[in-house]
C-alpha cells in the first residue's frame, strides 16, 4: 500500500503530487514496508524500507526511539543517495511553502499518510468516521497544524450529531483540540470543515421547507418514511427518525432509497453515477447533505459535506 492507497494522486503545480492526508505536495508518492520495532530500555526504535514509485525501494526510514528525528538511509548511494534526497526534499511544498523541518518532515509524513490511508479503507469497512483538528498556523512557524487523527463509531451525518460529537471531543482532556483551530472530517474524499455552512439564504430555506410541507400535505401527511413529491425535482422521503423536536425529510434526486448510515464500498471511480441527498428539518432547514452511490444495489454514502 502507498500514500494513496485512499485517494487517487492529485497532481498540483509545477508538477507535484498531493498526498491528501498531510497537506504535502512531492514529485512522486513515497511507500514504507516491512517496519520492524526493537524495544530497548529508552524506548522503541524501528526500521523500515522506503519505496519509491519508479525506483523500487530505495533505502530505509529509521529511528532509534529515543526522541530523535527520523532518517533516510540510503540503499545504493548512485540510485538514490543523500544528494538525491535533499533535492528530492527541496522540491517539495507543504502549503505552497517549504519543508520547515526538511527530510525528518517528510519521512514523517510517508509514514503518516500511509496510516490515514490504512484507517480511510477501516473506516469504509466499518461504517466509522474520522475527525482531526486543523489550525492554519501553529507557534514556532512551522505552517498548519493537523492532528491526529480520531475514530468516531458512526457517521456523524447532520449538524446536530456533529455539534453533540464536537461538545464531548473538547470536553475530552485526550481529544480536545490543541492550537484553536477548526475540527475537519474526512468526506470519503478529501479533508473539510466538520461544520461547513451551507450556502442557502434565509429565504431560500424557509421557501424549500414550506414546499416540503406542502408536498406532505398534499401526499396525505403519508406515515414514517414515506415517499412523495417531488420538491424542486427532487424526491421526498419521511418523516424520518428526529435528532431533535422538528420533523425530519430526506430529499434525494433520484426515487430510490439513501443509505446515509453506512459507506459505499464498490470502489466507485470518478465516471460512476452519484445521487445527491439532503436532509432537511422543518424547524433548523438543512442539516446535512452528499452523494451516495447511485446503483440500485449500493444506494451507500459516497461523499458527505
Amino acid at each position: 500500500m502507498n500514500n494513496t492507497a485512499s485517494n487517487d494522486a492529485v497532481q498540483s503545480g509545477d508538477g507535484l503530487v498531493l498526498w491528501p492526508h498531510t497537506g504535502i505536495e512531492a514529485p512522486t508518492t513515497l511507500a514504507y514496508r516491512n517496519c520492524v520495532d526493537f524495544e530497548h530500555s529508552r524506548g522503541v526504535a524501528f526500521r523500515a524500507e522506503l519505496h519509491h514509485p519508479q525506483l523500487g525501494m530505495i533505502g530505509w526510514l529509521e529511528n532509534e526511539g529515543v526522541g530523535g528525528a527520523t532518517r533516510f538511509a540510503p540503499h545504493d548511494l548512485d540510485r538514490f543517495g543523500w544528494r538525491a534526497m535533499d533535492a528530492y526534499v527541496a522540491r517539495c511544498r507543504l502549503d505552497g511553502r517549504p519543508l520547515p523541518l526538511g527530510t525528518e518532515q517528510l519521512l514523517d509524513a510517508v509514514m503518516t499518510e500511509q496510516e490515514v490511508a490504512e484507517e480511510v479503507v477501516r473506516m469504509r469497512r466499518e461504517h466509522t468516521m474520522l475527525v482531526r483538528e486543523y489550525a492554519e498556523q501553529t507557534p514556532g512557524g512551522l505552517g498548519a497544524w493537523r492532528g491526529a487523527v480520531i475514530v468516531l463509531n458512526t457517521i456523524a451525518r447532520t449538524r446536530p450529531a456533529r455539534e453533540s460529537v464536537i461538545a464531548e471531543l473538547d470536553e475530552d482532556i485526550h481529544t480536545r483540540r490543541h492550537f484553536d483551530g477548526i475540527w475537519q472530517m474526512y468526506d470519503g474524499h478529501d479533508w473539510r470543515p466538520f461544520l461547513s455552512e451551507h450556502e442557502l439564504t434565509s429565504d431560500e430555506v424557509r421557501a424549500r421547507i414550506a414546499a416540503i410541507q406542502s408536498a406532505y400535505a398534499a401526499a396525505g401527511h403519508p406515515p414514517y418514511y414515506g415517499h412523495f413529491g417531488p420538491v424542486d425535482g427532487m424526491h421526498v422521503s419521511g418523516p424520518v427518525r428526529a435528532f431533535r423536536t422538528g420533523s425530519h425529510f430526506v430529499l434525494s434526486s433520484d426515487e430510490h432509497p439513501v443509505y446515509g448510515h453506512v459507506w459505499c464500498r464498490c470502489g466507485v471511480g470518478s465516471r460512476a453515477t452519484l445521487a445527491r441527498f439532503e436532509h432537511w428539518d422543518m424547524q433548523d432547514g438543512l442539516i446535512g447533505s452528499g452523494w451516495v452511490h447511485a446503483a440500485k444495489k449500493c444506494r451507500a454514502l459516497v461523499t458527505i459535506d
